[in-house]
């Protein structure tokens, strides 16, 4: 009975989550490919900017879910699970779950508009937007009053602003994450004297949408320098030899309108 109850008390979004993010890793490595490590994260529904451009608008969330390294997976299935114990309960599994999926969008959405053509995968977007919302919580709740928890506070905000200046990291994924979390958080704020914060943040989440919109329709384009044909032509192939042909093939069409080619439409054709 008891292990019955325990069981019943793990937080259900987060227990979710950490099993898709496991499903995504054991795909990207025991799926039958040749391709490298970043076209394997690439076909498995991972960041890639001309694929979004192209139609596949789902990767700016499945993006959370795909890891390749294990130490990277490890890490932010940790976090999950620390972040996830305590917020989860705070908000409850719906709120919850909004605010992790939504920063992984807006985090996606600042690396389309800020970065040319990459590929990325990880849920760091989203844990931003978890920690940003549970340092309000925090704070709202007086955490600032009591000295340890103040301490643990600062250090944690240094750690993870330090994290960002590491090569290779997306810290544009880590500030769109962090914003939504934080406005998330505020307007999901049930004290009554949080009101005129509420419209503040109401604001700002709409004139957010706005700007973002505008951008993100201006970044739909790749330079040409940066145009991996080759890495196309290896994923759209795969997907064709594997039931996917009439998707591979709308691909290659809408990737080569983007890259003003017929490249792709032609290789994938034959």
């Amino acid at each position: 009975m008891n292990r019955i109850k325990r069981f019943s008390a793990l937080p259900k979004a987060t227990t979710a989550v950490i099993i898709i993010c496991i499903v995504f890793f054991s795909c990207v490595h025991l799926i039958d490919f040749d391709g490298n490590s970043a076209e394997r994260a690439i076909l498995c529904l991972g960041y890639y900017k001309p694929f979004i451009i192209a139609g596949e608008w789902w990767r700016l969330i499945t993006v959370g879910f795909v890891h390749v390294q294990v130490w990277h997976l490890a890490m932010n299935l940790f976090a999950m699970w620390n972040l996830g114990s305590l917020m989860e309960k705070v908000y409850g599994s719906v709120k919850f779950a909004a605010i992790l999926m939504l920063s992984v969008l807006c985090g996606s959405v600042f690396l389309f508009i800020m970065t040319g053509n990459t590929v990325s995968v990880g849920l760091s977007g989203g844990l931003y937007g978890l920690m940003t919302a549970e340092i309000y919580w925090i704070v709202r709740n007086g955490g600032l009053n009591h000295p340890q928890i103040k301490d643990s506070l600062i250090k944690t905000v240094i750690v993870n602003a330090a994290i960002n200046f590491i090569g290779g990291i997306a810290w544009q994924a880590h500030l769109g994450g962090a914003v939504c979390g934080i406005l998330m958080a505020v307007l999901f704020d049930q004290d009554p004297s949080s009101r005129t914060l509420k419209r503040n943040a109401a604001a700002a989440a709409v004139i957010l949408f706005i700007a973002a919109g505008i951008l993100f329709s201006k970044s739909e384009f790749i330079a040409e320098n940066e145009q991996y044909l080759r890495t196309d032509m290896t994923i759209l192939k795969y997907e064709k030899e594997h039931g996917l042909e009439k998707h591979a093939e709308n691909m290659a069409v809408r990737l080569d309108d983007l890259y003003g080619s017929t490249i792709l439409s032609t290789y994938i054709g034959e």
